[in-house]
């Protein structure tokens, strides 16, 4: 394989990968922006939100033990607090910004805060992060190993079972990306509702 390929390759993924997480990202937050930007309200937490942070704070303290769970009979806990401080921190970050934004965009129901804060913005997080790896890692991968196959002379059964499996897997890939980023818009869209 030819080095210079491979660079343009990784540097077609990476484009790929970027522009379509800033896509992404985009067309999901957008009425959310627009509407920050419209309003342009001062920032006010209120006490649900508060209750929003701890319940975010507990799922954050849930996954970081069942992924790094301590080592009680060393005492070594130290990667455990580094996931915690880092994880943690980032979220309580992560929320602000989003308290901040619901604020200036006038959403002031404790419910549309709460879905926001708990479960729009991290599943935003993991589509962003998930877009980035499928277009930037997985399209490439599959294009890549897609070209010997189509110019391989063996057996064109094979060729064509390969072709297939490679095509539905990447229209399967597609269409949970577009119903994800759908469905979470619609949820967006319904956070910033006027009302009860």
């Amino acid at each position: 394989m030819n080095p210079m390929s491979g660079l343009v390759e990784l540097v077609a993924g990476l484009a790929l990968a970027l522009v379509a997480t800033i896509f992404t990202g985009n067309w999901v937050l957008r009425p959310l922006a627009r509407e920050a930007r419209v309003l342009n309200l001062p920032t006010r937490f209120t006490l649900s939100d508060f209750v929003w942070l701890l319940v975010l704070l507990q799922i954050v303290l849930a996954a970081v033990v069942a992924v790094a769970p301590p080592d009680l009979e060393n005492e070594n806990t130290v990667p455990m607090a580094i996931l915690l401080v880092f994880f943690g921190g980032s979220f309580t970050l992560f929320w602000v910004f989003g308290v901040s934004a619901l604020s200036r965009a006038g959403v002031t129901q404790p419910l549309r805060r709460g879905v926001f804060t708990v479960f729009l913005l991290p599943a935003v997080l993991l589509l962003l992060m998930a877009t980035g790896v499928g277009f930037g890692g997985v399209l490439p991968m599959i294009a890549v190993a897609l070209v010997p196959v189509l110019l391989d002379s063996g057996s064109p059964f094979e060729a064509a079972a390969d072709l297939a499996t490679a095509a539905g897997g990447l229209a399967l890939g597609l269409l949970a990306w577009t119903v994800t980023t759908w469905t979470l818009r619609k949820v967006a869209e319904w956070v910033l509702k006027p009302g009860v």
